[in-house]
């Protein structure tokens, strides 16, 4: 069966009527490393259809329990009134969980190859501390979400992706660090689960902002997805300028002084700054390959600044 067939048998199967007629287009084809994304439309409300994948890539998210988390979540942890898109069933096939959802596409989003603006990236503060101030970590840990990520990045891994990295010496010095560093984030108090991966691609922004692609959540500090999104998806002048202000803005809404935001919004930095290497070593060509190259040299500017 085809991809275009797969969609629009799965989305007849979640959604319970007869899709005869209905199309299956791809869209964001250049976007997604770990999953392919159809939107089904007919004479009903358009929904889109994410498959997992197969080949290397889909192996990757399959060890790493990516599919399974993103079930995890959706099926589980995004209670009703999170800014994230409905999701309208689950189907099962050989290459893992495929998801029905809200079709997006015709909301406002920004590539994260440009980057976000300051003002965008301000206005995804507040949706990410929703989601963490809702989600129970309780229930998380019961699903086995994962907790402190760096900690099962596994060393040997790292040492390959240095070797693929143009900014080695940052690298290097934080592989250094590693240990003292990831003790330090671990020790952080009061986790939340957090969306983990939340960089402009991941998101829409108008006309609200809506967090896709829960492949990533992990029980951790809140500010690592500070960290994520401003390391990832902001120029570093832009990050520079910015940065204070949405580390405020997350203080604010947690009851935190900004110096203690700030400090583990810092120490939060070291999940970015290692998962990076293991980025690096992601099969990609085209625009996924411009993606990482530009991941890579935000990430290192970012590690630079906090951890010097």
């Amino acid at each position: 069966m085809t991809e275009p067939r797969q969609a629009l048998a799965i989305a007849e199967e979640v959604l319970g009527i007869s899709l005869e007629g209905a199309e299956a287009t791809l869209i964001g084809a250049e976007l997604g490393v770990f999953s392919t994304v159809y939107r089904v439309s007919g004479d009903f409300p358009s929904v889109v259809v994410k498959l997992p994948r197969s080949g290397p890539n889909g192996d990757a998210a399959r060890s790493m329990g990516a599919y399974e988390r993103e079930q995890v979540a959706y099926e589980h942890l995004l209670i009703e009134g999170l800014r994230v898109p409905k999701c309208f069933g689950v189907a099962q096939t050989a290459h893992g969980p495929a998801f029905v959802l809200e079709d997006l596409s015709s909301f406002g989003a920004v590539d994260q190859i440009d980057g976000l603006a300051a003002t965008e990236a301000m206005a995804i503060v507040d949706p990410l501390y929703e989601c963490h101030a809702a989600i129970s970590v309780e229930a998380a840990l019961a699903h086995r979400v994962r907790s402190i990520t760096p900690r099962a990045f596994d060393p040997d891994a790292l040492r390959r992706g240095l070797e693929l990295v143009p900014n080695r010496a940052v690298f290097e010095n934080l592989l250094s660090q590693r240990s003292e560093r990831i003790e330090a984030f671990a020790a952080l108090e009061d986790p939340v689960v957090c969306h983990g991966d939340p960089r402009a691609d991941n998101l829409v922004i108008s006309p609200s902002v809506k967090l896709f692609d829960w492949q990533q959540i992990a029980v951790q500090a809140g500010e690592t997805d500070l960290a994520w999104l401003a390391a990832t998806s902001l120029e570093p002048r832009v990050r520079r300028s910015c940065e204070g202000d949405i580390v405020s803005r997350y203080a604010l809404r947690t009851n935190r002084s900004f110096d203690r935001a700030w400090d583990r919004y810092q120490k939060s930095m070291i999940v970015p700054g290692l998962a990076v290497l293991m980025l690096a070593q992601r099969r990609a060509e085209g625009r996924l390959q411009k993606l990482v190259e530009v991941s890579i040299e935000r990430i290192a500017s970012a590690v630079t600044d906090h951890f010097g």
